[in-house]
């Protein structure tokens, strides 16, 4: 078989199997799929915020941060924090962090 006849025989298949009873269905799993994972995400939210230092050390970063320049914006605090991605946050309580 050519790459052609595949991917030919792939799209009837797909095109097939959406056929107007299935797309509901699909779209079901779609949004049941991404609750799931907002409800992750909103549960490892809530225990970082109430679970560690995280908060309390972030306020005290900001007030040192801002105690040597008030009219900073937000987005120079954020870059003299060094917060680039959820991990750098996870970074700042040292008590949660994995011993390698």
């Amino acid at each position: 078989m050519t790459k052609q006849t595949l991917f030919t025989s792939y799209k009837k298949t797909t095109m097939s199997s959406l056929n107007s009873d299935n797309i509901p269905q699909e779209i079901n799993k779609v949004l049941t799929a991404t609750n799931k994972y907002e409800q992750m995400e909103t549960k490892v939210v809530n225990h970082i915020l109430t679970s560690s230092d995280i908060v309390p050390i972030l306020k005290q970063k900001c007030q040192e941060i801002l105690i040597k320049d008030e009219n900073q914006s937000l987005e120079e605090i954020i870059k003299q924090l060094s917060i680039n991605s959820a991990d750098d946050i996870l970074k700042l309580d040292p008590k949660k962090i994995r011993k390698k």
